[in-house]
C-alpha cells in the first residue's frame, strides 16, 4: 500500500477547484453535448438551490441557474410533453422544485412583481398536469387548445389589468415548504401589499402589510379575494 502524500495548499486548491468545474459547470456541459436536456435542468436547478442554502444566501448567483433550468423545463415541456402521459410523467421532475427556488430567489432580491409571475405560471402548470391525470384516468384525452391557453405566460401588467377590469383587488398565495408568499394587487393594478411568512411546523397568521399607505380603507384588502382568469374558469370544474 503506497504511503499518504502530503499536499501542499496549493495543490489542494488547484485539485478541488478542478472537481468543483466537473460536478458543475463540467456536467452542465457534459449533458448539452449529449443532448441530455432533463439531466442539464435538473444540473441547473440543484446548482441554484445549493447557492440559496449558503450562508448567507447567494440569490443573484441562485437567479442565474435558476432562470437557465426554467428556460430549459420550458422548452421540454412545450417541444417534449406530446401525451398526457408524458405530461404526468414530466410533472414528477423539477417542474415545481425551480419556480419556488426562483420565487425565494426572486423576493430575496426584491423583485416581487416578478416572483408572482413565477408564481402564476407555475399554478397554471400544474392545473395542465392535474388535467392530464384527470383524462387519464377518465380515458379521454387533453386537447392541445386547453394545455396552450393554461401554458401561456401572463405578466404582472396582465395581471394588473385583470384587476382594474374586475374593479376588485386580487389576492395570489403561494406556499412554498414552510414558507407563505402573499400578494395583494389593489383594484387600481397596483400592487398594495407583500408578505414572506416562515411557519415552521406551526400554523400562524399572517399579517399582511401595505406597500404604500395612501390613506385608502386598508379592510378592502382584507376582504379581498382571489380572482381567477376568465380563461381557466372551464377547467376548474
Amino acid at each position: 500500500m503506497a504511503d499518504a502524500q502530503q499536499l501542499s495548499q496549493a495543490a489542494f486548491d488547484r485539485l478541488k477547484a478542478e472537481h468543483d468545474d466537473l460536478t458543475t459547470r463540467g456536467r452542465i456541459d457534459i449533458a448539452r453535448k449529449i443532448g441530455d436536456r432533463q439531466s442539464e435542468g435538473h444540473i441547473l436547478g440543484n446548482l441554484g438551490a445549493c447557492h440559496l442554502k449558503t450562508s448567507p444566501p447567494n440569490a443573484e448567483a441562485a437567479l442565474i441557474h435558476l432562470r437557465d433550468a426554467a428556460a430549459v423545463l420550458d422548452d421540454l415541456w412545450r417541444n417534449h410533453t406530446r401525451t398526457d402521459e408524458d405530461r404526468i410523467t414530466f410533472g414528477d421532475t423539477q417542474i415545481s422544485i425551480v419556480p419556488r427556488n426562483l420565487q425565494r430567489a426572486l423576493v430575496m432580491l426584491g423583485q416581487r412583481e416578478a416572483a408572482l409571475e413565477v408564481a402564476e405560471h407555475a399554478k397554471a402548470r400544474s392545473l395542465a398536469v392535474l388535467l392530464a391525470q384527470q383524462s387519464v384516468r377518465a380515458a379521454a384525452t387533453t386537447s392541445e387548445a386547453q394545455i396552450a391557453a393554461l401554458d401561456k405566460e401572463h405578466s404582472f401588467a396582465d395581471l394588473a389589468a385583470a384587476a382594474r377590469a374586475q374593479k376588485a383587488c386580487i389576492v395570489v398565495y403561494s406556499r412554498i415548504s414552510v414558507e407563505l408568499f402573499v400578494w395583494v394587487l389593489s383594484s387600481s393594478g397596483e400592487l398594495a401589499a407583500f408578505e414572506g411568512a416562515h411557519g415552521g411546523n406551526r400554523r400562524r397568521r399572517v399579517r399582511v402589510q401595505p406597500l404604500r399607505r395612501r390613506g385608502r380603507d386598508l379592510r378592502r384588502l382584507q376582504r379581498a379575494h382571489q380572482i381567477l382568469d376568465r380563461r381557466r374558469r372551464p377547467l376548474a370544474r
